[in-house]
């Protein structure tokens, strides 16, 4: 029996990180921005909330947040939903990029290779790290508009129900 139908399934199922760093990253920013300090005292928390206060100082020079509120927080507006669901998919996307391209190349590619550690190996090796992001800004443009708008839509219609 042939397992070539199970190239990639490693780093498939590793990448479920990914819509859980773009959401939770989504949260914490979102979070920050309606003034809504709800982060706990341990360090990662505090890590966390600093990353985001700085994420959101960019945001918030870079653009004007309403002021509607629910719930004791801001309510954002759909541009700058749109903002924080861009930047939240570009730290997913970066965080996982080189899973997404090991996947690919194990299932592409007729080159005999084990597993998820030796892909990422020969393609640093064949390429250098710079070979791990190779397609990176065609998959970012993409998944970054599709998840932005997807997230403006999940908040239009969440704001709609709740209210």
């Amino acid at each position: 029996m042939s397992l070539d139908l199970w190239r990639g399934l490693v780093p498939s199922l590793a990448l479920i990180l990914n819509p859980a760093i773009n959401y939770t990253t989504f949260g914490l920013v979102k979070g920050e921005s309606q003034g809504c300090n709800w982060l706990g005292k341990c360090l990662v928390a505090r890590l966390a909330q600093i990353s985001c206060s700085i994420l959101t100082s960019i945001l918030s020079s870079a653009m004007y947040l309403s002021h509607k509120r629910h719930n004791g927080c801001e309510q954002l507006d759909a541009i700058s939903t749109f903002v924080i669901g861009v930047i939240s998919k570009i730290v997913a996307t970066t965080a996982t990029y080189p899973l997404i391209r090991a996947k690919v190349f194990l299932m592409v590619s007729g080159a005999d290779v084990k597993g998820l550690a030796s892909c990422l190996r020969l393609i640093t090796k064949e390429s250098g790290y710079t070979g791990l992001y190779a397609g990176y800004s065609a998959q970012l443009l993409r998944v970054a508009l599709k998840s932005s708008i997807l997230l403006v839509l999940k908040e239009k219609i969440a704001s709609i129900v709740l209210t």
